[in-house]
């Protein structure tokens, strides 16, 4: 038996012509037959789906940026705030330091805010309440003042403009019924800053050029009414001398004028000085001034007591002032070691003590004449000691125009000049009697009383 031989050609030949490659000639290209409109329509839709791909793609990024800066800014912002539950607590908490707090910045161009008034008056009361000379003349008034703090803290605080707020210092001041005791006005403070300007090293000086005093007294207006001191004769035979206030640096105009008067009329032997309505703190003025018109040296001692650190100001400004009236040696002796018995106050409130004088010798520029010294109920602080100066050494006249027929606080004759603070935010200066002497107070005696409508005239009559 013989096996059947395969056909392997046909196999192969299958095999061949599938894995031969066709010839370009054997390739037949199909072209689609399409019309304009068609080829039109495909190239919409490719852009269509172009477009879509750009949106997709636009969203799909930004969905991966917000999922990338949702999370961080949320961990970042629980990490640097506080817990929900603490968080108002410590708003409330610095709401109301804000408003309860000032810190000292320019008020040039704006109002006082409440908590820098309420801040000033914390100044004003607790400089008062450590430093003013108490005794038993005044404790009824310094008690009051005390007991009334909170009440004109409200006023206060309630005050809507920064002039209502110094007129509401001004009326609590008033409580204490001194009249070293008052808001600086604006005067005085120009007199005081013109004559410290050159004293280097002056306490006094590092008050008056304080930025805030500088910038709110060349703001405060002056009143319109001030009278000028002026120099005159009248009746032919008596110099006139009114002074309505004292500017040290009006002292030489006025002894100019007066040298003019009595070289016109030589025969000049009587002199009234009207002190009228003046209730000036200058005591340099007082000092230069008295000079000139007493008829011997002045002299006169004293032992002063103050509580606080606010009288020191002063006592340097002395001991470095070689040509000051005023002497002291400035040791700050403590009260608690001073051994006398003292009636007329309580030792306690009081921490230090110090000698002090006041030496004013004879300018013989003038020759002595009588003096007649006028004044009312509104003259008071160095006008009075003027006064006082000039009736113990030279014997003067000393009448006063007013009705109450009895002595008033404006009447005290003060042994020690006052001593100036300043409030922070307002940059008003505060005046205030800080030294008690050793001796009983003192007040000026008139020589006569009247009620006159024409004062100066009445005083020539007096003087005939």
């Amino acid at each position: 038996m013989t096996r059947r031989k395969r056909n392997y050609s046909s196999r192969k030949t299958e095999q061949t012509d599938r894995i031969r490659p066709l010839r370009e000639s054997q390739i037949k290209i199909i072209k689609d037959e399409l019309t304009p409109r068609e080829i039109a329509r495909k190239k919409r839709a490719k852009r269509e789906r172009e477009r879509v791909y750009k949106r997709r793609r636009m969203t799909l990024t930004i969905l991966g940026l917000l999922l990338v800066i949702i999370p961080s800014f949320l961990i970042i912002k629980r990490l640097n705030t506080y817990a929900k539950t603490g968080y108002p607590n410590f708003r409330d908490k610095v709401l109301k330091d804000l408003s309860t707090t000032a810190f000292v910045s320019s008020t040039e161009g704006r109002s006082l805010t409440s908590a820098e008034k309420n801040s000033d008056f914390d100044i004003l009361y607790k400089n008062i309440i450590r430093n003013f000379a108490i005794d038993k003349s005044n404790t009824e008034s310094f008690d009051e003042f005390t007991k009334k703090s909170e009440e004109y803290r409200k006023k206060i605080t309630g005050s809507k403009t920064d002039q209502d707020f110094f007129l509401l210092l001004g009326e609590y001041l008033s409580l204490l019924n001194d009249s070293y005791t008052k808001i600086l006005d604006k005067d005085s403070y120009t007199d005081l800053f013109n004559y410290y300007k050159n004293k280097s090293g002056s306490p006094m000086k590092e008050i008056l050029e304080n930025p805030q005093v500088v910038n709110r007294y060349k703001r405060i207006i002056n009143e319109k009414n001030v009278n000028e001191s002026s120099v005159g004769i009248e009746n032919g035979y008596i110099l006139r001398i009114s002074l309505p206030n004292f500017r040290v640096n009006d002292i030489k105009k006025t002894i100019d004028e007066v040298i003019k008067s009595v070289t016109a009329a030589p025969g000049i032997s009587t002199m009234v000085i009207d002190l009228s309505d003046n209730n000036s703190l200058n005591n340099l003025f007082v000092n230069e001034f008295a000079k000139y018109f007493i008829h011997q040296d002045y002299s006169k001692d004293d032992l002063i007591f103050y509580r606080g650190n606010l009288l020191e100001n002063t006592l340097k400004d002395i001991k470095a002032d070689e040509n000051s009236a005023y002497k002291t040696a400035f040791v700050k002796n403590l009260t608690s070691k001073y051994k006398d018995k003292i009636d007329y106050f309580d030792l306690n409130p009081y921490m230090y003590y110090d000698q002090i004088s006041l030496n004013i010798k004879k300018d013989s520029t003038f020759a002595s004449r009588n003096i007649y010294i006028l004044t009312n109920a509104n003259t008071a602080n160095e006008a009075i000691k003027l006064a006082s100066i000039l009736k113990e050494s030279s014997n003067a006249f000393v009448v006063k125009n007013a009705l109450d027929p009895n002595p008033t606080a404006q009447d005290r004759i003060y042994e020690f000049p006052p001593s100036l603070f300043v409030l922070d935010h307002s940059g008003l200066i505060i005046s205030l009697n800080t030294a008690r002497a050793e001796r009983p107070n003192r007040y000026l005696e008139y020589n006569q009383r009247i009620n006159s409508k024409y004062p100066i005239s009445s005083m020539l009559s007096i003087a005939g």
